[in-house]
């Protein structure tokens, strides 16, 4: 049975791999799990959060984009937890693997949240199956109750995503799982025996955000989404515009100089006595400008050497 588990592990890992890698986006998460027991041992009566006798675990996530408001999740999970109820008569302690196929609904789809949001909470449910090693947890006993017993299990869960960058996130959740036997616990009467399962891991991006005009900005943040490459932009993806003249800087030929959009921007400066005085003129104006001046000047020199030879 553990080789086929394992073999079944390394299938999934090496599936989900090859999917993500020719995939739109995805994601891998890794994970810290911390987990409470739930079941006849305690009268089924779901008292969690006390956190006592808690055992670290950890699980393995791949997730792929569908659309913004859902991704499909992949995890493998190693479980372990100790219960003991309050007079010490009658305990549990197990270890359990999972393997969880499911569907993750996000609340950061443009619709509730926007989809760049900071904090994204999100919910999940899914199917999988589950392997289960556990004894009995009594000062008198650590008798087996279960060894390698494999079920399906049912996943029902809510969490929230703290993006820390584009490709880094932080995700905190909470899993109900409900393995399909009732037994797992050595009592067979009253409901399923289910576990939470408490998560804390990184969420790391597999492939660089969308940027379909090439500009540093994904899309998801991208504001002007068609921006030539060669453009300067600010951190919302948009053409800057140095001069504040209504002309971004790669349309502009003068950048630094405010002008009119009709004159391309372009400016003349000309010096009237101690004043300076900046006007928008079209650019051959400007050489018309500079031609003459020149002739001027070559004729203001001329008459300047007759006038030393009288």
């Amino acid at each position: 049975m553990i080789r086929k588990f394992t073999k079944l592990l390394i299938v999934f890992l090496l599936a989900a791999g090859v999917y993500h890698t020719h995939a739109q986006s995805g994601a891998i998460g890794f994970h810290a799990t911390v987990n409470e027991y739930d079941g006849d041992i305690n009268g089924n009566k779901h008292h969690f959060y006390q956190f006592d006798d808690l055992k670290l675990g950890g699980a393995l996530s791949l997730q792929q984009y569908i659309n913004p408001s859902f991704n499909l999740m992949q995890k493998f999970s190693f479980n372990r937890m100790v219960y003991r109820n309050s007079d010490q008569t009658a305990g549990l302690s197990a270890d359990i693997f999972a393997l969880n196929l499911k569907l993750r609904y996000k609340f950061n789809n443009g619709y509730i949240f926007k989809e760049d949001a900071a904090i994204a909470p999100f919910l999940m449910g899914g199917i999988g199956v589950t392997r289960i090693n556990s004894r009995v947890e009594t000062e008198l006993s650590s008798a087996t109750i279960e060894d390698k017993l494999y079920k399906a299990n049912v996943a029902l869960g809510a969490g929230i995503l703290f993006q820390l960058t584009d490709r880094v996130g932080l995700e905190v959740a909470n899993t109900i799982n409900a393995p399909l036997y009732d037994g797992w616990d050595g009592i067979t009467k009253g409901d399923n025996d289910l576990y939470l399962q408490h998560s804390m891991g990184l969420i790391f991006a597999l492939k660089k955000p969308a940027d379909t005009d090439k500009d540093g900005v994904p899309d998801k943040k991208d504001k002007c989404a068609d921006t030539p490459s060669q453009a300067r932009v600010d951190v919302r993806g948009c053409p800057l515009d140095t001069d504040n003249d209504g002309v971004v800087d790669y349309l502009d030929t003068c950048p630094n100089l405010a002008g009119l959009e009709q004159f391309n921007a372009a400016r003349m400066e000309t010096v009237t006595g101690l004043r300076i005085k900046t006007t928008s003129v079209p650019m051959y104006q400007v050489w018309h400008a500079l031609l003459v001046a020149r002739i001027v000047m070559t004729m203001v020199s001329r008459i300047q050497k007759i006038n030393v030879r009288i």
